[in-house]
């Protein structure tokens, strides 16, 4: 069973048509990458990935259907860092690590 799998994924911006059916599997383990020029959709991609935004088709994250998955379910299994954000301009490394783990602890961090 793959890990994660985009079945008919399309997405719009209003009228403009930005993703037509993408579809793909990955397994655990495999690396994948999106490669393709400005405006090509790579972010728009990985935000329907992410469900931030609600595209057409199916995505399966480990077998399950992420329109059933709650958003804390999803963000222990995927996390998104935007390029540009105000909010990490003045964060160290480290804080901004511990963003992808905040699914899975407290707001305080222990030694």
């Amino acid at each position: 069973m793959p890990l994660l799998c985009a079945r008919g994924v399309s997405f719009a911006y209003n009228e403009r048509r930005v993703l037509e059916d993408i579809s793909f599997t990955l397994d655990a383990g495999e690396v994948l990458g999106l490669v393709g020029p400005n405006g090509s959709g790579k972010t728009t991609l990985i935000r329907c990935l992410d469900r931030i935004l609600a595209p057409e088709g199916e995505i399966h994250l480990d077998g399950r259907d992420m329109l059933s998955m709650s958003r804390p379910e999803i963000a222990r299994m995927i996390a998104y860092v935007p390029q540009n954000s105000g909010i990490l301009s003045s964060a160290t490394v480290f804080e901004t690590v511990l963003m992808g783990r905040r699914p899975h602890l407290r707001w305080s961090v222990s030694e």
